[in-house]
């Protein structure tokens, strides 16, 4: 059926309004990508240890090692090898950067080389050198130059001792004394 409605009902027309809001937007500058300095270097021998260093600033920093959390400090000392990268957040503006991420490497000192002598080639020989480590030979205590492979051709009766580097760095201790007979 049909009801009846009482009550009253308003309608409201706004026409040629404009509303206007004004609101400031900053651009603040991002930091320079920060460049991480390594002393000594990247690679070290075990049981020592690489400073890195941040860029001085109005910073906050933030280390990194493999996307995990580190240190807050300006500089840190790491003993351990891998992937490190650093964040730096502008105190005055807030905005931040990020580092290219760099490889720091602790490298090993390889155990002594053990030498023989291959009567077929003629040649002092190292035994096993699994790891490509160059070596260093010595005849009668002189260090033989030019000579870093796992072979040297025999120069008399000896003592011939070797050393292993690895890298360059970190050397192991001269092995024993082979002797020709």
């Amino acid at each position: 059926g049909n009801q009846e409605g009482f009550g009253s009902v308003t309608i409201g027309t706004q026409v040629n309004t404009v509303y206007t809001t004004v609101d400031t937007v900053s651009v603040f500058p991002v930091p320079q990508q920060p460049e991480i300095t390594f002393t000594p270097a990247q690679q070290v021998c075990q049981g020592d240890s690489i400073l890195l260093s941040a860029p001085v600033g109005p910073y906050q920093y933030q280390w990194l090692k493999s996307g995990s959390f580190q240190s807050d400090s300006i500089a840190i000392w790491v003993n351990s090898s891998g992937w490190y990268s650093l964040n730096i957040v502008d105190t005055t503006y807030f905005c931040s950067a990020v580092s290219d991420s760099q490889f720091v490497q602790i490298l090993n000192y390889p155990l002594p080389p053990v030498i023989t002598y291959n009567s077929t080639s003629g040649n002092v020989q190292i035994t096993s050198n699994p790891n490509n480590y160059d070596v260093q030979w010595y005849v009668d205590g002189n260090l033989v130059q030019g000579e870093t492979g796992d072979t040297l051709p025999a120069q008399g009766a000896g003592p011939y001792t070797a050393i292993y580097s690895n890298q360059g760095l970190c050397e192991s201790q001269l092995s024993t004394e082979y002797w020709l007979c």
